[in-house]
């Protein structure tokens, strides 16, 4: 990369609050969200597409280096223990709706509150009811 990495890396300020640009493959391993990002076009983007530019984002950062990984995995399998607990606690119920229920507990809507370390797999991993729960608290990236 040359000294301006603008356009070549995407910046923080820069990703959208919505759709999710990220999704993870086994072992914790971040990758474009192919299907959001052919939704999504990115102010300075030198690339040929979003994917590309995540893609190479992952790839300049060192995003997917073995540390961030199992750290990565560490808190995956944290949250199927939340997950696997919260439906048994809640026997019968709709499983989405004890998936919104834990992104609520996980994404406070008090500003003063950190979100969780590895935000993006978690939301990932919690799919459409991290998305309600994101939406219902206006977040904005």
């Amino acid at each position: 990369l040359s000294e301006n990495p603008e356009g070549w890396v995407l910046a923080p300020d820069e990703v959208p609050a919505f759709p999710p640009l990220f999704q993870f493959a086994p072992g914790g391993i971040p990758e474009p969200h192919v299907r959001n990002c052919a939704t999504a076009t990115l102010p300075n983007n030198l690339y040929v597409d979003t994917a590309e530019l995540v893609s190479k984002t992952i790839e300049h950062l060192n995003l997917g280096c073995p540390r961030l990984n199992r750290a990565r995995a560490t808190v995956r399998k944290q949250l199927e223990k939340q997950i696997k607990q919260a439906r048994q606690l809640a026997p019968g119920v709709d499983p989405q709706i004890v998936l919104l229920n834990l992104a609520r507990r996980l994404f406070s809507q008090d500003r003063a509150t950190p979100w969780p370390e590895f935000f993006s797999l978690i939301r990932w991993r919690l799919g459409d009811s991290a998305e309600a729960r994101l939406q219902e608290i206006d977040y904005a990236g």
